[in-house]
Order: C-alpha cells, then sequence, then structure tokens
C-alpha cells in the first residue's frame, strides 16, 4: 500500500495529574450549569404552556377589535395562523428538549467521573458478541457487513454504558459510512499490546480525510433514536479517565480505523 496516503491522528500522552484536575473542572462546570440553567428552563416552559393556553383568545380578542374598528389591522392572518400553531409550539420544544439533554448530562457526568468502584470488570469477547444483538444492526444484510474476531479475550475496568454507547458510536459511523460509498464491510479484531490490550474498529468503506481526522472526537453528543448520548467525544473523556485512550487513522480512500486502547489489569 505504498502508493495510498496514510493519514493518522496520534493522541498525545495526557498527565493523570492533569487529567484529573481537568476531570474535577469539567465537573463542576458541568453542576454549574445543570444548576444554573435548569431553573430558569423550567419557568420558562411554564410561562410557555401559560402562554399556549391564553394565546387563542389573544388572537380572537385582536381579531374582534379589528373587526369592531378598535384598533387598526398590524398583524398579517398568516402570521397569526403561523405563530399559534409553530412559534409558541415551538418555543415549548426547544425548551423542553433542552431540559431534556440537561437531565442526561448531570448522570453522565456522575458516571464519567465517579469513583473506580462505579465501574465493572468487563470481558471484552462478551462485548462484542452483544454487537451482534445491537438493535442498529436492523437486518441480515447489516449483520453480514459485520466481522468479528477475537483472537485475544481479555478482561478490563469500564463503566458498561460507557462501552455500549463507543461501540454502538463505531457502529453507527461505519454503517453511515458505507452506506454513503455503496461499500465497505466492518472488521473488528483484537491484539496484545506491551502495556494495552487494543480493540480495532476498521470500516473498509472510505478512509477519512485528514479535516475528518481532526474533528472525529469533537462531538461530545450525539442523537440515537431521537435521544441525546454520549458520542465518540464523551467516550474518549471517559476512556482517558480509566488511563485508556482511541486513536484513529486512515488510509486516504481505503479504510479508516478507530484502535481502542485499555489499561492491563
Amino acid at each position: 500500500m505504498t502508493d495510498k496516503t496514510s493519514i493518522s491522528q496520534p493522541i498525545a500522552s495526557i498527565d493523570k495529574h492533569h487529567l484529573d484536575q481537568v476531570g474535577r473542572a469539567w465537573s463542576r462546570m458541568v453542576d454549574c450549569i445543570t444548576h444554573d440553567l435548569k431553573t430558569p428552563l423550567v419557568s420558562l416552559r411554564m410561562t410557555g404552556k401559560h402562554l399556549e393556553d391564553m394565546f387563542g383568545n389573544l388572537v380572537k380578542g385582536y381579531e374582534l377589535a379589528v373587526e369592531n374598528n378598535l384598533m387598526e389591522a398590524s398583524i398579517s392572518e398568516r402570521h397569526l395562523t403561523a405563530a399559534q400553531e409553530m412559534l409558541v409550539p415551538e418555543i415549548q420544544s426547544e425548551v423542553t428538549e433542552i431540559l431534556d439533554f440537561i437531565n442526561l448530562l448531570h448522570p453522565y457526568n456522575q458516571q464519567l467521573f465517579a469513583t473506580s468502584e462505579a465501574t465493572k470488570q468487563l470481558n471484552i469477547q462478551d462485548c462484542l458478541e452483544n454487537i451482534v444483538k445491537n438493535h442498529f444492526l436492523t437486518n441480515e444484510k447489516e449483520r453480514a457487513l459485520l466481522h468479528i474476531e477475537c483472537s485475544h479475550n481479555f478482561k478490563f475496568q469500564f463503566a458498561p454504558i460507557f462501552i455500549e454507547f463507543l461501540f454502538d458510536n463505531l457502529i453507527i459511523n461505519a454503517l453511515n459510512f458505507i452506506e454513503k460509498e455503496g461499500k465497505g464491510e466492518i472488521n473488528i479484531w483484537t491484539e496484545e499490546g506491551d502495556n494495552y490490550n487494543l480493540v480495532h474498529f476498521q470500516d473498509t468503506a472510505h478512509g477519512l480525510e485528514e479535516t475528518g481526522l481532526a474533528e472525529v472526537f469533537e462531538r461530545f453528543f450525539s442523537t440515537q433514536n431521537d435521544k441525546i448520548v454520549p458520542g465518540l467525544g464523551f467516550c474518549r473523556l471517559a476512556l482517558l479517565q480509566r488511563g485508556g485512550n482511541i486513536l484513529c487513522k486512515a488510509i486516504k480512500d481505503e479504510s479508516t480505523d478507530f484502535i481502542i486502547k485499555f489499561p492491563k489489569i
């Protein structure tokens, strides 16, 4: 493959003390956000509900005032209809979505920086076998694209919820690329490194461009089945907190390989 352009994104080693400081700062920031934003947003949602309940009568009052020449018509019928049918419900929907996000963020944050007692000892072979049962692999055609080789089985300490989100994100991303390119497969295999146990997630649909590699861990949250869940950035932070890591390498126009590093126990 010497004629291919190889692109990689190494992740620099991070000092554990510095990481702990960053973690505590992140945790405090999230707690402040959830506390300071939640109360006014709840008040705003209640106000929106009251406005929605009375908006119909306000419109009728305006229309009667115009009909009886008590005031000039200053709002078009189209704008009135849009405000009644779309504007107020849209405000309610947006506020509810933000509150749902905040309600999810707080417990995820607590688990991310919880003590080691909150994690469990997991078996990588069991975790990989669960991918096949995952609801994102919706049919036999998708399952046929997935090839798993667990030649090196190992145990690791991690929060189950984050390993599930991590694998889900990688599978969904790979399936999206395969669908977009109309080709490719997903190869997952394990190996033993000097200081870490490794899991490779490779899709052969398309090798990420350099700009894509630079942005791959920027999304801290994603949406799955209309629910906000931790994205690759959040899962990477969870790995770092446990002494692990994840990096992404790509061979342009050929494949993308995510390498997950779990500390040996």
